[in-house]
């Protein structure tokens, strides 16, 4: 697969346009009228071009643009999407080969901030991208692993006193769960089953603290500090 860095933004100008009008990730792209529409469009199109580097996965043909900026911390992923007719998997593919590409000891952040679909985009994620964390904080903040060996696993750091038992052990993942009465997570800690209700998210350089609480629904409500480190 092809990684190239797009020097000329406008080059990626017509797929977005042609993307966005399809996927209507923000709200103001819904709007009936296709002047209105092309305008805001235009607008997102100019506000990440601006902040951001522009990378393209290819083979023979387009696969995925993804805009990234660095910021002190991290590395935002403002934007990304796959061209039509790609399948699912070639997408994520191409997505890592990006992040693979950079090569960057910052972890990967992104929010999810498109207003039409959310739940079905997140659950496209959890099912297809294994090397992403869908948080349920605030910004429904995503991380992404730099490699696979960690996937899945999150190392309990801290707890309060009646959870300390559990401090530096494992929590182990398959995915998380998208249902509208509920953002718990499922995890095992030594082959035992906890729920997850995040609470808060700690950016710090290298890593991410995830700060939930944690119960095994039925006489245990504690809480605890999950470290991600990619």
């Amino acid at each position: 697969m092809k990684i190239t860095q797009i020097k000329d933004k406008e080059e990626v100008w017509e797929d977005f346009y042609i993307f966005c009008r399809k996927s209507k990730p923000y709200r103001k792209m819904q709007v009936g009228s296709n002047n209105m529409q092309k305008r805001f469009i235009r607008e997102y199109f100019d506000m990440f071009s601006l902040g951001c580097d522009v990378y393209l996965a290819s083979e023979e043909s387009k696969i995925g643009y993804v805009f990234i900026n660095e910021e002190e911390r991290f590395n935002h992923v403002a934007f990304l999407f796959g061209m039509g007719g790609s399948k699912f998997t070639k997408m994520i593919k191409g997505f890592h080969e990006i992040l693979d590409h950079i090569n960057s000891p910052k972890y990967f952040k992104s929010e999810i901030r498109r207003s039409f679909k959310t739940d079905i985009y997140k659950r496209w994620i959890d099912k297809y991208d294994k090397r992403a964390i869908i948080l349920s904080d605030e910004d429904q903040t995503v991380l992404w692993y730099n490699s696979d060996k960690m996937i899945g696993q999150l190392k309990v750091v801290a707890s309060n006193e009646i959870a300390n038992h559990l401090v530096g052990k494992t929590a182990e993942y398959n995915g998380f769960v998208f249902k509208k009465d509920t953002t718990v997570t499922s995890v095992l800690i030594d082959k035992k089953k906890y729920l997850l209700d995040i609470k808060d998210v700690e950016f710090l350089r290298d890593s991410v603290v995830i700060n939930t609480l944690i119960s095994n629904d039925e006489d245990f409500v504690g809480r605890v500090s999950l470290l991600f480190k990619p």
